[in-house]
């Protein structure tokens, strides 16, 4: 109880990543074994704003730690056993023999982020029917990132689809050879919608090849 008041009273500053966490544990452990509603929780976590209740809830879920369910008219929420943990997170063994290069290299990317305490979705579908590789999100914000091992003038269309999503491109290669023929692509792309120059007054273009994605902290560019 003491230590909810503590976070709470720091509202007039941004939460640190250490505070989310925190947080995030706080509410998990709040949850019953059989599941409690949000109006229990926000009873159990007397002093928590709900806004901070339902932004950690989200959390929660986006990682897999909650799980959420309905009886009859009510929500309830309950954190996720270890098993439905570890068969979320097997998607990302790169041991998998089943796995290609790509989902490999996919996976290695989303475990980057998740230990850097970001939620991460792979196969992240958005409204308009565009599919990311990963989508992850800090502090509320959400950034889309595609990854690709190879491309075609016929893709260019995926620009377009990413702003609407995104006001940048956020793309990770496969290797050099992909990034340069992206690149290309993308400078016939911005040529056709006003120029670069006037791509640049809104948007970025950002992407890395996979060596430099783990170039220490060079995959900071994407988010």
């Amino acid at each position: 109880m003491l230590e909810t008041k503590k976070i709470a009273n720091n509202l007039d500053d941004e939460l640190d990543d250490d505070d989310n966490v925190s947080l995030d544990e706080m509410v998990a452990s709040a949850m019953s074994e059989t599941g409690s509603t949000l109006q229990e929780l926000s009873e159990e976590l007397e002093g928590l704003p709900k806004s901070m209740l339902l932004q950690s809830i989200k959390r929660l879920f986006l990682a897999n730690k909650i799980k959420k369910f309905r009886v009859g008219k009510q929500i309830f929420f309950k954190k996720s056993t270890a098993e439905e943990e570890r068969l979320y997170n097997s998607n990302d063994e790169v041991e998998d023999d089943e796995q290609t290069p790509d989902s490999k290299n996919i996976s290695r990317l989303a475990r980057k982020f998740r230990s850097c305490r970001y939620i991460v979705k792979r196969n992240y579908s958005t409204d308009n029917g565009l599919l990311y590789s990963l989508m992850v999100e800090k502090k509320g914000i959400q950034y889309y990132i595609m990854y690709f091992s190879s491309f075609s003038g016929d893709d260019n269309i995926v620009f377009s689809k990413m702003l609407e999503n995104d006001k940048d491109i956020r793309i990770v290669a496969a290797d050099n050879r992909t990034k340069i023929e992206i690149a290309k692509i993308f400078d016939t792309y911005v040529e056709k919608n006003g120029g670069l120059d006037e791509f640049n007054k809104d948007h970025a273009f950002l992407i890395l090849t996979m060596s430099q994605f783990f170039q220490k902290t060079r995959w900071k560019m994407l988010v």
